[in-house]
C-alpha cells in the first residue's frame, strides 16, 4: 500500500486531497452517465432510422461506444477507493496507469470533431425526418445534439487539471509519486490527441488549398498545412521595372514539408467546381478568395529570416525559395511574424529530422549486398552475414548464423 487511506487522516490538507478526489469519482460518473445517454439516446435511434449512411453515422459520432467501454472501466477502477480501508491514491494512480493506453482512442473522436458538427449541422437543415427524430432524444435528454457530441472533447481535458491538482495537494511521498506518474501518463495521452488533432486539422485545410490553388498535387500523403498569413509581398531581381517587383497583397503557407507564396487574383472568384463536388454526405464548403501562386519549394530548399522593422511598423522577412526567387515580406503584426518564424524554424528541423532518417536507412540497405540471386545452398549464409552488417550499424553484436 501507497499509505493509509485518507479518511484515517484529519489534517486540513487532506481534506483538500479528498474533496479532489471526490470531484474525479462523482464526475466520472455523470460523464459515463453521459456517454451512455449520447449512444443509447442518439445513436442508437438514429443508426436503427436508417436515415443516414454509415458513413454519416461515422463521421457523427466516431467511436464513442468505444469511449464509453473504456470509462465505464476506468470508473470501476475508480470507485474500488471506496471500498473500507482503500487507498484512495494507490487506487486511481492503478487505474490511470492500466487505462492511459486506452484513453488514445480519444485521438479518433477528438479529430473528427469538428467535421462531426458541421456534418450534422448540414444534415439536420437537408433531412426534417433526422431533425425531427435529434429534436425528440434533445428533449428527453434535456441536451442538445451538439453538448453531446462536445463532452468527450470536454473530459479528457478534466484528468490532467485534476491530477495536476491533487498532486499539489498531497505532501512529498509514495502517494504523491504514484500520483504524479499518473499525470504524466495522461499529459502524454492528451498530447498525442492534440497532435492528432492538429494533424487532422491541418489535412482539411490542405484540401481547401489545393482547391483554392485549383492545384490538387499539393495534397499528399503525410503533409499538412501549418500556417497562413496575409501579408504583403515584393520580388527582388528580374523585374522588368529594376531590382523591385510591384509589392502587393500575398499569402504565405507553411506546409509541413514545402513552404508557398500566393499572389491574390483581382476580379477573379472560386472555381465553381468548389461546389460542384458536394454531394449529401459533405456540408458545403465556404468559397475562398483566389491566388495564383507565385513560388513554391521544399523547406529543405528554402530560407526565412528576419530583416528589419519598416518605418510603419511592419516587421519585414526575407523568402528565399529553391527557384532563385527572393521575396520580401511585410506583415503588420509582430507576433504573427514571430510566430511563423517560429513554425518555419520547427518544420525545418523536423524535415531535416525525416531526411536524415532516410538517409540512414539508404545506407543500412546498401550495407546489404542484394546484388546476388540467392540460391537455396547458397542464400542462407549471405541472409545472416546481411543481417550482421544491419546489426554492427546499431553498435550491436552481431549475431552468428547457425
Amino acid at each position: 500500500p501507497l499509505g493509509a487511506p485518507l479518511d484515517s487522516m484529519a489534517t486540513g490538507e487532506d481534506v483538500g486531497v479528498s474533496k479532489v478526489f471526490a470531484e474525479l469519482l462523482s464526475t466520472e460518473k455523470t460523464y459515463v452517465d453521459d456517454l451512455r445517454v449520447l449512444c443509447d439516446s442518439f445513436l442508437a435511434p438514429v443508426r436503427s432510422s436508417g436515415l443516414i449512411t454509415k458513413e454519416q453515422e461515422t463521421t457523427i459520432f466516431s467511436n464513442c461506444q468505444t469511449l464509453q467501454r473504456i470509462n465505464e472501466e476506468l470508473l470501476r477502477a475508480l470507485e474500488l477507493s471506496e471500498a473500507e480501508n482503500a487507498d484512495h491514491c494507490e487506487c486511481t494512480a492503478a487505474a490511470f496507469a492500466t487505462l492511459s493506453p486506452y484513453l488514445r482512442a480519444y485521438s479518433t473522436y477528438c479529430a473528427n470533431f469538428v467535421q462531426a458538427t458541421e456534418l450534422l449541422e448540414f444534415l439536420r437543415h437537408r433531412n426534417q425526418a433526422l431533425d425531427a427524430l435529434l429534436k425528440g432524444a434533445e428533449a428527453e435528454a434535456g441536451q442538445t445534439t451538439g453538448s453531446m457530441l462536445i463532452k468527450p472533447v470536454q473530459r479528457l481535458c478534466k484528468y490532467p487539471l485534476l491530477l495536476r491538482d491533487l498532486v499539489a495537494k498531497l505532501p512529498d511521498g509514495p502517494q504523491r509519486e504514484a500520483i504524479s506518474h499518473a499525470l504524466d501518463d495522461i499529459r502524454t495521452v492528451a498530447e498525442q490527441v492534440n497532435e492528432r488533432v492538429r494533424d487532422a486539422e491541418g489535412r482539411a485545410r490542405l484540401l481547401a488549398l489545393a482547391e483554392m490553388l485549383d492545384r490538387q498535387d499539393l495534397v499528399v500523403p503525410a503533409r499538412s498545412l501549418l500556417s497562413e498569413v496575409d501579408l504583403e509581398a515584393q520580388q527582388l531581381g528580374g523585374s522588368a521595372r529594376g531590382s523591385m517587383g510591384n509589392r502587393g497583397e500575398h499569402r504565405l503557407w507553411l506546409c509541413s514539408d514545402v513552404v508557398l507564396l500566393g499572389k491574390r487574383a483581382r476580379g477573379h472568384h472560386s472555381h465553381s467546381h468548389s461546389h460542384s463536388a458536394h454531394t449529401r454526405n459533405t456540408p458545403p464548403k465556404a468559397s475562398a478568395p483566389c491566388f495564383g501562386l507565385v513560388a513554391m519549394a521544399p523547406l529543405t530548399k528554402a530560407a526565412l529570416e528576419s530583416v528589419s522593422v519598416s518605418t510603419s511598423g511592419h516587421t519585414v522577412l526575407r523568402l528565399v525559395t529553391s527557384d532563385v526567387k527572393e521575396h520580401m515580406l511585410w506583415i503588420k503584426d509582430a507576433e504573427v511574424a514571430a510566430s511563423l518564424l517560429t513554425d518555419f524554424s520547427k518544420a525545418m528541423a523536423q524535415k531535416k529530422a525525416v531526411v536524415a532518417r532516410l538517409e540512414l536507412n539508404k545506407t543500412m540497405s546498401s550495407e546489404i549486398d542484394s546484388s546476388t540471386v540467392l540460391t537455396p545452398r547458397a542464400g542462407r549464409s549471405r541472409v545472416w552475414r546481411g543481417l550482421g552488417r544491419v546489426a554492427a550499424l546499431f553498435g550491436a553484436d552481431a549475431q552468428t548464423a547457425p
